[in-house]
């Protein structure tokens, strides 16, 4: 969805059709062997997404460029930016609560681990 509204005003509607693409290319990234092995690290028993899983995402995406869409469209400047701030807490907070994992919290130990791995 950030991604929806970072490149709307460069490409306009071809934008659904790159953030689709560009998370398809994450997936098969993230589930090919090199995106498994720079996740075991930090999570040493991911073997990668399912298939359903996968989908998910997919379909998550979509409803993520659909609100995108949505908010752009109909809504003034300020109302969508106070959507995409309740909607990141909400995408953040739910994960946090119920598995202890968020993208905060995911990029974090990321960057701890390069840091100690590196030095």
């Amino acid at each position: 969805m950030l991604l929806t509204y970072a490149l709307y005003p460069f490409f306009k509607y071809k934008t659904l059709y790159i953030v689709f693409f560009l998370t398809l290319l994450f997936e098969l990234i993230e589930n090919s062997s090199f995106g498994i092995n720079a996740w075991k690290p930090l999570f040493p028993e991911y073997n990668g997404d399912s298939y359903l899983n996968i989908v998910g995402d997919l379909i998550s995406n979509l409803i993520g460029i659909y609100i995108a869409y949505y908010l752009i469209h109909n809504t003034t400047s300020f109302t969508r930016s106070l959507y995409l701030i309740l909607l990141f807490l909400l995408l953040e907070f739910i994960p946090t609560y119920t598995s202890n994992l968020s993208i905060l919290i995911t990029l974090t130990n990321h960057i701890q681990y390069l840091i100690n791995h590196i030095t």
